[in-house]
Formats: structure tokens, sequence, C-alpha cells
């Protein structure tokens, strides 16, 4: 595949970590749901977050702590974090469509980095069918949106 990208099947051998990343079903009305997990031992930059087609963002990050396996050791809130303008819950569906989330396998890997993270992206689509794609050190528009997303909810 081009950029050397290998897609396929996930992994039996993956990550703890990654196994145990957020599988539960997306809330109703939420159409997408991101999750950053750092493959560095120290999971404090660790974050998900969930979006509702209304732009309600629900952010959960990693606490200060950095002992343990988990990947995750906050819940999301209770009421959203920020409320997305509309002009950018477009700009992420264009850009989720744009990269073809959700019709990609279930594992794109970047094998030849070193480092980086595993980003998690869940879609929602049109159809109502949910599809997970597992990004491995992969670098594109959608992830790095994603990752700023991400971010500036935070602050």
């Amino acid at each position: 595949m081009a950029g050397g990208l290998v897609e396929g099947a996930v992994p039996g051998t993956i990550d703890d970590r990654v196994k145990q990343r957020d599988t539960t079903p997306l809330p109703g009305g939420a159409w997408l749901r991101f999750q950053a997990i750092s493959r560095a031992p120290d999971p404090r930059t660790n974050h998900k977050w969930v979006l509702h087609d209304d732009g309600r963002l629900f952010l959960a990050w990693h606490s200060r702590d950095s002992e343990g396996e988990a990947p995750f050791d906050t819940d999301y809130p209770d009421e959203p974090t920020t409320v997305l303008d509309g002009a950018v819950v477009g700009e992420l569906r264009k850009l989720v469509e744009a990269e073809g989330v959700a019709s990609s396998a279930p594992f794109v890997q970047s094998p030849d980095v070193e480092g980086g993270m595993w980003r998690i992206v869940t879609v929602r689509g049109d159809d109502g069918r949910v599809h997970e794609v597992i990004y491995d050190r992969v670098k594109n528009p959608l992830l790095e949106r994603l990752q700023q997303v991400g971010s500036e909810a935070r602050w």
C-alpha cells in the first residue's frame, strides 16, 4: 500500500493497552469516538472523546497518575466538555469520509515508524453500522485533526 502502510486484521498479539481500549457501544446520538494511547510507558497523554451529532463532545484524559497498565483511568464526564460548532462537525465528517474509515481494514499500521501512538477511530455511518479502525503509528490529516480537537477541548 502507498506510504508504507500495512492494512489487515487486528493482530492477536496487539499490546494489552490497546486491548483495554474503550469498546463500549457508542451512545445514542453519537457518531464518532477517538482514542489516543501512547506507545510509551507513561499514559498521561492518553485521552478519548465521544462526539454527538449535535456537536456535544465528552472528553476524558488520563489522570496525572503515571502508574498502572490501563490506558484510561478516568470516565467521560456527565456533561459535555464542549460543544463544537456545526461547521467543525461538518469538517470532521468530511475528513472521516475522505479517509474512508467506514470501509477501512480494522488495523492500519506504519511499521517502519518508531514510537508514536495507537489512535482508534470508531464511527457510526448513516446506515447505523459502527466500524472501528486501530491506527498504529499512522499520521494522516484525519488523525492529526482528531488529536487537535481533543487538545483544544481540554483547555
